[in-house]
């Protein structure tokens, strides 16, 4: 007689496998052949404990190497598509970066133009103050003497300014 533990060495499952058979059925089925030694607890003789290997003969079967390439094959097939998407989504990504940079780039060089051209109106507009200025008093004060300034028209200022002619 031999212990439910010993058992599953034998066939190489685990003792808690071979306990989850031993349901009421196998033991009211197998009664004659088993022996309670204390509260779950049992010895089986030859009779239930061939019943009982049966049992486990009828799941446990050994893999063959075909029914491995059987199940890998199609596992590698969704992981080749898998990878083959992701890595088209890896690209399509790239490309909005490269486009983003792109765009990045185009909008500081506007920014810096803008800042340019509102350095060059407020030197403008510094001038045209001081030309202002210099309408409301005809006097200036040069190298510490004073003197009449002829009054030049704004348009012309402005002109000789923007273009730059004397």
């Amino acid at each position: 007689m031999k212990s439910p533990y010993k058992i599953s060495q034998e066939i190489g499952v685990s003792p808690q496998a071979v306990y989850k058979k031993l349901t009421n059925e196998f033991i009211n089925k197998f009664n004659n052949h088993m022996q309670r030694k204390e509260k779950g607890k049992y010895l089986l003789d030859e009779v239930a404990e061939k019943a009982l290997k049966e049992l486990f003969n009828q799941i446990v079967q050994p893999v063959q190497q075909e029914n491995i390439e059987q199940i890998q094959q199609p596992l590698l097939n969704q992981l080749n598509s898998e990878n083959m998407f992701l890595k088209a989504r890896i690209e399509m990504l790239e490309q909005e970066l490269k486009t983003e940079r792109a765009h990045g780039r185009t909008q500081a060089d506007k920014l810096s133009d803008l800042a340019t051209r509102i350095s060059e109106l407020t030197h403008n507009n510094q001038i045209l103050l001081g030309a202002e200025q210099s309408k409301s008093s005809p006097m200036l004060l040069l190298d510490g003497e004073t003197t009449i300034v002829e009054k030049i028209p704004l348009k012309q200022i402005l002109l000789q300014k923007i273009f730059g002619k004397s």
